[in-house]
Formats: structure tokens, sequence, C-alpha cells
């Protein structure tokens, strides 16, 4: 899904009012790229929200872990599709998503879900997906997309945007590169029309406040992505050079609050380290 499509897809969630969890699931999923599994399996204890730096004052970010699970009162449990743990950061939207269910439970039970359904409890995958699948339908989507394609979206927006294709895999938790290439193909695609329009839209729904100054900085020339999205190019990734790196600026809270960010060490891939103070 492209913005626009996005747009239209939570407007119709959000005009019938009652399934609001429906609404934050999917854009948490658009901004951190979880399975449909491991959204609904996302507990409290393993989301971390951190609070802006001095002088960052929109800049709130943080890290979910994603990871197997057995709840010792109920006894239910999960299990990743892999079978392996992997810490995912949290770019300013999903943060605020984050946030705001932390601050709204009755409960300091760290095993109760992020994400609580409509009549309380976890929401289980199979309702995630019909509730999914009637809003699709009535924003007139077909039924190639999915539930599933929120997480599309993600790995796409972060190639359009240059990030490095490395960084995507690790954070999907896919084993090699080969399962990257449907989403740098579709890249190509979207690169034919108006690139550098698409990137601001897409930066701006993920860092809503991020001043536009830095917005201009920080997006990459069309030909550095297509070095980094490109399917010729997927065994020769560029590193992409621009004054503060898009990643940095999606997930670590850089170039928040001022208008020309100074160049600054990344810091992404720390944040990409699977780690236990989550």
């Amino acid at each position: 899904m492209m913005p626009d499509d996005l747009r239209r897809l939570l407007s119709q969630i959000q005009a019938h009012g009652r399934h609001f969890h429906l609404y934050d699931m999917v854009l948490f999923c658009i901004a951190t790229g979880l399975r449909r599994a491991e959204v609904c399996a996302l507990r409290r204890m393993d989301v971390r929200v951190d609070p802006p730096p001095p002088g960052h004052l929109h800049s709130v970010t943080g890290r979910v872990r994603v990871r197997s699970w057995r709840d010792p009162k109920t006894k239910k449990e999960f299990k990743t599709k892999t079978g392996k743990d992997r810490t995912v950061p949290l770019c300013p939207l999903a943060a605020n998503l984050a946030q705001r269910h932390l601050a709204s439970a009755t409960t300091e039970d760290g095993y109760r879900p992020l994400f609580v359904a409509p009549m309380g409890g976890r929401m289980n995958t199979s309702e995630l997906s019909r509730l999914f699948a009637h809003h699709r339908e009535a924003a007139g989507f077909t039924d190639r997309t999915t539930f599933h394609s929120c997480r599309h979206t993600f790995a796409t927006w972060l190639l359009l945007l240059g990030c490095n294709i490395f960084s995507i895999k690790r954070l999907l938790g896919h084993s090699t590169l080969d399962e990257l290439v449907t989403y740098a193909e579709m890249c190509e695609d979207f690169l034919m029309g108006d690139a550098r329009s698409l990137q601001r839209q897409i930066l701006s729904t993920l860092c809503p406040e991020l001043p536009v100054a830095v917005v201009e900085r920080v997006l990459p020339h069309r030909s550095a992505i297509y070095a980094s999205a490109g399917s010729e190019s997927l065994s020769q990734i560029q590193t992409l050079r621009t004054i503060i790196p898009v990643e940095d600026v999606l997930f670590s809270g850089a170039a928040y609050g001022v208008a020309a960010a100074p160049e600054r060490p990344a810091v992404f891939g720390d944040l990409l380290e699977v780690s236990s103070d989550v």
C-alpha cells in the first residue's frame, strides 16, 4: 500500500467507530513490519518507549522485542515463526501508538497484550483477519490485500526511502535476501513516477512531526535508491551517504526539533542488536 491507499483504508476503519484497535494495529504493523501473529502476541513487557532527549521534543522512539513466550499463569504460549528472537526499533509513529496503549492499561501485568481486543483479552489472528477483510472490501480493495500487506508495505516503504536492505532483512526476521526481491521489484515500478513526492509522503507518515527542512535533507537521490532496491544490485548494495542516515532519523529520533541537523554517527545498527533489556 502507498500512503494514499493507507489513508483510504484507515478512513474506512475510523468511520466504523468501534474498531479503533484494528486502526492502531494496522498502523503499528505498517511502522514495524511485524507479522499478524507477532502483533497479536505482543505483550506489555516486550515494548519499551524512550522519552525524547533534551532539545528533541517530538522524537519519542523505542523498541519492541519479538520473542517466543509462555505465560506461567494461563499456560498460553507463543512461538516465533523462525524460532529466533529479534528486536525491532520503533519509529515515532509506532512509539506513540505503543505509548498510548501502555498508558491506557488497567494493570501492570507485563504479560497482558499491548493491543487488547474489543471484548477484552488478546486479539486472535483469525478475528484480526476477519475484521481487516471487512474493511478492506468496504474501502474497495481486492482480496489480494490482506493484513500481511502491512508487513509488505513496511518493507517497500523503507526501500523507497533508501534504507539499507540488510537492515530491512534483519527487521523482518528473514534469513536470506531472496525474500526481499519482490519488494525491490515493486520499488522500481513506483520510482518511475514522482519518486520525491512519494518519499515525502512516506517519511511524513512514519515521522509526522519531522521538520520539513530536515525531510528534504534526509531523502536520498533516486540513483541511491536504485542502488539499494534494484533487483540487479541486491548482491552489491551501496551504502547511502546522506547527511543523516534515513534509518537514524526513523528509529533513533535524530534531527527532531532542529532546522538543520548536524552530521552524527548512525546508531541504527545498535538498535537492531537482540538484547535482553527490552
